[in-house]
């Protein structure tokens, strides 16, 4: 979605992150968490949302060694 905010959640809903995405389509992640810390192995929850509330989510497996 074009203008859309993504926000990085856990899958205890906890915040991870959040970014915008001027463009839409793609967005991008560094699998940091907000205070630039590389976070760990699991599922993250991805949310992008736009101001007229068209909401679209995802899933992200992260595995660090």
């Amino acid at each position: 979605m074009s203008n859309s905010s993504v926000k990085i959640i856990t899958i205890y809903g906890k915040l991870v992150k959040e970014f915008s995405s001027p463009g839409g389509r793609v967005a991008f992640w560094d699998g940091t968490d907000t205070n630039g810390n590389l976070v760990g192995s699991g599922v993250y929850i991805v949310v992008a949302y736009d101001q007229n509330n068209n909401v679209v989510t995802g899933k992200i497996a992260v595995l660090r060694q």
